[in-house]
C-alpha cells in the first residue's frame, strides 16, 4: 500500500515591520473582504477573550501564548470537515468534568464554537471553510469571524452551520486541487508541503 500523503506545515511568515521594500501586491483570484481585526489597533487579550480563558481553566502561561499569537499570525483558517463520517459516534465532549461520547460533529463543534467565541472576542480576523455547503437556507460555506466586516454575524452564522447534520463526501482532495481558485496564492503563503 502506497502511503504517500502530503503534510502540511504552517510557515511563519516573516516580520516585515522593518522591510525596505513595499510589500508585495497580493496574487491569485482572491476577491475576498480584506480582513481586518474589528479591534482597533489589532487583535489584543480583552477583558472578554480573559474571562473566556479563565472559564476554561487555562493557565496564565497558556493565555500569554493566546495573546502573542494573535499578535504574530494575523490571520487564522479552519476546514472544517462536515462530510456525512463526521456522524460517526466516536467523538468526546468534556460535560463537567467527565468525558461523554458524541459524533466527531459534535466534538469538532465544541472546538470550533470556543476557537471563533476566543477569536472574535480578541478581535482576531479568522476563516472558516466547511468541504461541502451545510444544510440549511442562506447558510454560507466561508465564514469570517473577528473582523470589522463581519461583527456578530459571522459567528451567529457559524454557530447555526455547527447546528446543522455533516453530508456527502469528504471532498478534500479535490477542494486542495484548485475548486478554491482564491486560494492558490493563500495557499502557497501558509503551507509548505513538502
Amino acid at each position: 500500500m502506497d502511503v504517500n500523503i502530503p503534510i502540511a506545515t504552517a510557515v511563519l511568515a516573516p516580520d516585515v515591520s522593518h522591510a525596505s521594500a513595499p510589500p508585495l501586491e497580493r496574487q491569485g483570484s482572491f476577491s475576498g473582504p480584506v480582513l481586518h481585526s474589528r479591534i482597533r489597533g489589532g487583535p489584543l487579550m480583552t477583558e472578554e477573550a480573559e474571562a473566556l480563558l479563565r472559564d476554561a481553566n487555562f493557565p496564565k502561561g497558556l493565555k500569554d501564548v493566546v495573546g502573542r499569537a494573535t499578535q504574530v499570525f494575523h490571520m487564522r483558517f479552519f476546514v472544517l470537515d462536515n462530510s456525512g463520517s463526521m456522524n460517526a459516534g466516536d467523538g468526546s465532549k468534556i460535560v463537567g468534568t467527565k468525558s461523554r461520547s458524541c459524533s466527531r460533529w459534535c466534538e469538532l463543534g465544541e472546538s470550533m464554537r470556543f476557537h471563533a467565541d476566543l477569536l472574535h472576542r480578541m478581535g482576531a480576523p479568522a476563516e472558516f471553510r466547511l468541504l461541502n455547503p451545510p444544510r440549511g437556507h442562506g447558510l454560507a460555506q466561508v465564514i469570517h469571524v473577528g473582523n470589522e466586516a463581519s461583527h456578530d454575524a459571522g459567528l451567529t452564522q457559524l454557530f447555526s452551520v455547527l447546528e446543522t447534520s455533516p453530508q456527502g463526501r469528504t471532498p478534500l482532495a479535490w477542494k486542495q486541487n484548485g475548486s478554491w481558485a482564491r486560494d492558490d496564492a493563500l495557499t502557497a503563503a501558509i503551507l509548505h508541503v513538502p
